[in-house]
């Protein structure tokens, strides 16, 4: 991929799942028109993509170039609140990120999201996907939902909604970001949470302008990378861990040539090698013993170390 076409995306899909009246298609329809939708008032046909214009300048200030396509379109897809079907699966398998909604007066939609949720998209995807979670009505009040579910009494409002949310972060590496929304009482804080998703998803924080002056911006930290990048850096770095592991585990028996040159060799070629030099060396025993009966052969040995706890010698 050039530097110029990593920068140019045109199209998001984002897969938004979740229990039952949460406010899925509300969050949706909301979103789209920028206003409170009652779900009593929803079209049954969701608006699934949605035109977006990129702002002029990235995050380092420089400037986007006219060459670079300043609309994208977002595409919304509303999952149904049962389990992740087959042709689901493929729909999750496809997409860009997935926002995983629940509602604070819903205790078991909250408690789903690590049990159930979270871990059906994983099964559904091979490589990391980011993942958002977003808490709905949190205007309402936790105070009932302490009392009914035996939650410890000491816990308020506040510090309840903060233990759950702290919790939630921490049980994935894939959970990028937790946000407690009210669609209905706060459309701006609505707004907020869906354009944070897309610009940390869709709009790089490198330059979008890529010249051989600009080449250095790539060298910045990870944190100056989108999330959508972040993954993929993150499945490199782990491919590489897991190819260097098994190198470093199935050829780690090494030797100097005389050419001051590291010769690499695996377990069972050290093997196959000890065998043929104790065979060679019964013969060569038999040998001298035929020729002279009182010689005796005295051999040297070097030691090898294959293993943490193992060592045994080889014939010189």
């Amino acid at each position: 991929m050039s530097l110029r076409s990593e920068f140019q995306q045109e199209d998001l899909t984002l897969v938004i799942v979740g229990d039952a009246k949460v406010g899925k298609t509300t969050l949706i329809h909301s979103y789209v028109n920028h206003e409170f939708a009652d779900k009593k008032d929803l079209a049954s046909v969701v608006p699934d993509v949605v035109p977006l214009r990129l702002p002029a300048k990235d995050f380092l200030g420089k400037s986007n170039n006219s060459t670079f396509s300043t609309r994208c379109n977002i595409n919304l897809i509303d999952l149904p609140s049962n389990n992740i079907t087959l042709r689901m699966k493929q729909v999750v398998h496809n997409s860009n990120a997935v926002i995983i909604m629940s509602s604070w007066d819903n205790m078991s939609s909250i408690n789903r999201i690590t049990d159930h949720w979270l871990c059906e998209i994983v099964k559904c995807c091979s490589n990391p996907i980011p993942i958002f979670v977003f808490i709905n009505k949190c205007d309402v009040c936790c105070g009932d939902l302490i009392s009914t579910y035996d939650i410890d009494p000491s816990y308020t409002n506040e510090s309840y909604r903060v233990q759950k949310i702290s919790e939630i972060s921490r049980s994935h590496p894939f959970i990028k970001n937790v946000y407690q929304i009210s669609v209905e009482q706060n459309m701006e804080g609505v707004l907020d949470a869906m354009e944070n998703v897309i610009t940390l998803m869709l709009y790089p924080l490198y330059p979008l302008v890529v010249t051989s002056m600009d080449y250095k911006y790539r060298k910045y930290p990870n944190s100056y990378l989108s999330t959508r990048y972040q993954m993929q850096l993150q499945q490199q770095q782990y491919q590489q861990h897991y190819n260097s592991s098994y190198y470093s585990q199935s050829y780690h028996h090494s030797f100097i040539t005389h050419e001051n040159q590291q010769m690499i060799i695996s377990l069972e070629f050290l093997t196959a090698l000890t065998r043929i030099f104790h065979i060679l060396d019964r013969n060569f025993d038999l040998f001298l013993d035929s020729w002279h009966n009182s010689y005796i052969a005295f051999h040297e040995y070097v030691y090898v170390d294959y293993d943490v706890n193992t060592h045994f010698m080889l014939p010189l």
